[in-house]
């Protein structure tokens, strides 16, 4: 049977759902999946089985060598047929200890490069960029979800390994319906649903609602979620 160890960092939000919903289309499929990350993703069935390992979203050299020599270990443990990275920590405590598996093929997922719009200093973008660059050769292939980061993946490193997945949702599960508006509902609805945190982006979509709202003056924006920014 197939194993595939699934690492992440976030636990919750839109990467705790993907990773969720991947090890159980995965294991519907009859593979043997392991999640791999600081705890079990929300939403995660109860019948898979997960690996503690201490993933920070900040940059300590001293902490990710540590967890880069944790992670070997687990390789070594799990002996997985196949790595999925997911979010930029763990794509890059992966591929740095490629070294250490080089048969074993790496998928790194990266939702959302963090030059892209994480950081305001340009400084940070900068060094991050060279760091996603420097680690890119290392990725059997780059799964994106979307054109815009496949777009940003092919111009920080090898174009042929880059692919596109587009996230799929059911319909009966999604919230933004626009029935939510009741009778205030009077044109065109644009609707997100998002962690309400700094790096969404929430301020582009707000800056650009009121360029829609030029041209379209009945036009609504409905945002759902939750988080820091919320208040």
């Amino acid at each position: 049977m197939t194993r595939v160890l699934l690492v992440h960092q976030p636990v919750d939000g839109g990467v705790g759902r993907h990773v969720a919903d991947l090890c159980e289309g995965l294991t519907t499929r009859g593979l043997d999946v392991i999640t791999c990350g600081p705890a079990r993703p929300a939403r995660l069935a109860d019948d898979c089985p997960h690996v503690v390992l201490p993933l920070e979203r900040a940059v300590t050299p001293r902490a990710d060598i540590a967890v880069v020599r944790d992670f070997t270990r687990t390789v070594r443990s799990c002996k997985p047929d196949l790595i999925h990275a997911h979010s930029s920590k763990a794509g890059a405590i992966v591929r740095l200890g490629r070294f250490a598996y080089p048969s074993v093929p790496v998928l790194y997922t990266p939702h959302g490069y963090s030059f892209a719009g994480f950081f305001t200093s340009r400084s940070e973008r900068a060094a991050y960029r060279a760091a996603e660059r420097a680690l890119a050769p290392l990725a059997t292939r780059v799964l994106c979800v979307c054109e815009y980061e496949g777009a940003l993946a092919r111009a920080i490193g090898p174009r042929q390994r880059v692919r596109v997945v587009y996230n799929g949702i059911a319909d009966h599960e999604s919230p933004a319906q626009p029935s939510a508006l009741g009778e205030r509902r009077s044109g065109p609805v644009i609707s997100t649903v998002t962690q309400l945190r700094p790096g969404k982006g929430l301020e582009t979509l707000i800056d650009a609602f009121a360029h829609v709202r030029g041209s379209f003056p009945a036009a609504q924006l409905v945002i759902w979620g939750d988080g820091p920014l919320l208040g």
